[in-house]
């Protein structure tokens, strides 16, 4: 289906023999370092990053958890594209069509592209916005051009960061083109699926992809539903099972999930279909909290999921969990080596748990025990009003289930 979608597009041969043949080094390009302050307005939907931010810590070789390939340099923006678009060029699109024809057309041109596109249309209500990004279609012209570019590393650009992929899925799923990611994820990828050139990141690529596109059903949300998240895990996840490539079924599948977990970070979902919620549960539990090696981290947010249950809260599995953290100080202890932003979020968890059992009219919300923990948890002398800090060595691969998307969410935000 997709060599049919891009067959318009493949004057210069077959697209995945053309695309694909990644070269396993890359040359470092001179990038450029001051990029941080946006010539335009931040996009209203790009609720996660700062596409401009993204580049210049890229650029500026501070990668962080944004770059997923080892020693990866992304390609430099288009200096004529970025000076057009500072001087507030009323067409961005057609600046990154002029850069195309230039042959210096990068994925972080792109990238600041559809960040001025977004921003001229920033002043339309959302159904008019919606309307605009359907007639004019750049994610999906963008993408068509990472695919069909010649020189291959544009591709890779787009999935070797995060920032990349998210801020290019978001228009892609907005303008309606959303089965041309899905196809992509379900097609063999030679030398993107080569572990022996790229390494984990052969692996990984697929699951981001995926768990940007749960993301962005959740980031796009109006009404208070996570049905369109969920059954994006349920159709990645029967994708890997039904698939017959290694590549597809060694996929990671956690972090899709987890993704959906961190949306409950930062704020609720009521309204979802309370069936579709149960089948998620259950999916969930059996997927994840059943495996022994996996048990602990999972039912921390098994149990949280059932705390915001759209129709039946359940908070004695919460205070199951918060238990086990008074009991164990070397459990809570985990928390206090861990980012402020994380003990901050283990504040917030006790907090609604015990609103939750009082609202029930439960009386084991005035147990002494959680109070104590709460207690416990403020009493911390890094306690979260400082700086977000990290412990050497970096973040714990222990702490997936809080995960680092809520670190940028301020207290005041979470829960809205």
């Amino acid at each position: 289906m997709l060599a049919q979608v891009y067959k318009p597009h493949r004057a210069l041969g077959n697209v995945t023999a053309l695309c694909f043949r990644v070269p396993h080094h890359r040359t470092a390009a001179p990038g450029i370092r001051k990029l941080s302050q946006s010539p335009f307005p931040r996009p209203v939907y790009a609720n996660w990053h700062d596409p401009l931010a993204i580049v210049a810590k890229l650029q500026a070789g501070r990668p962080g958890r944004a770059l997923l390939v080892p020693g990866h340099v992304l390609l430099p923006p288009d200096p004529a594209a970025v000076s057009q678009l500072q001087q507030g060029s009323p067409e961005p699109q057609q600046v990154f069509k002029e850069s195309v024809d230039r042959g210096t057309a990068t994925a972080c041109t792109a990238l600041l592209c559809f960040d001025a596109y977004t921003a001229k249309t920033s002043h339309l209500p959302w159904h008019e916005r919606l309307s605009l990004l359907h007639r004019d279609g750049p994610g999906r012209s963008v993408l068509l051009w990472l695919l069909t570019a010649n020189d291959p590393r544009h591709f890779l650009d787009f999935t070797a960061s995060n920032g990349l992929v998210r801020c290019t899925i978001q228009f892609m799923i907005l303008e309606g083109q959303e089965e041309l990611l899905w196809d992509m994820l379900d097609m063999s990828i030679p030398h993107l699926d080569d572990e022996s050139k790229r390494g984990y990141a052969a692996v990984i690529w697929r699951g981001n992809l995926a768990r940007a596109i749960v993301e962005c059903k959740l980031g796009f949300d109006r009404e208070g539903r996570a049905d369109g998240a969920i059954s994006a895990i349920f159709r990645y996840a029967h994708m890997k099972e039904r698939s017959t490539l290694s590549a597809i079924r060694r996929a990671p599948l956690y972090s899709v999930a987890q993704a959906f977990a961190n949306g409950f970070q930062r704020a609720r979902y009521p309204n979802t279909n309370v069936v579709l919620y149960d089948r998620f549960l259950n999916f969930y539990e059996r997927y994840f909290v059943e495996r022994a090696h996996l048990a602990r981290p999972y039912a921390y947010n098994l149990a949280r999921f059932r705390l915001h249950h759209p129709r039946t809260p359940d908070a004695r599995r919460a205070c199951d969990i918060l238990h086990a953290f008074e009991r164990d100080d070397s459990e809570l202890q985990r928390f206090f080596n861990s980012p402020v932003s994380k003990r901050r979020l283990l504040d917030r968890f006790i907090l609604q748990t015990r609103d939750v059992l009082k609202s029930q009219g439960d009386p084991f919300h005035e147990q002494p025990w959680l109070i104590q923990l709460l207690r416990k948890v403020r009493s911390d002398p890094a306690h979260p009003r400082g700086k977000v800090l990290y412990r050497k060595g970096g973040i714990d691969s222990n702490h997936l289930y809080l995960d680092t998307v809520a670190e940028s969410t301020s207290a005041r935000t979470f829960g809205r």
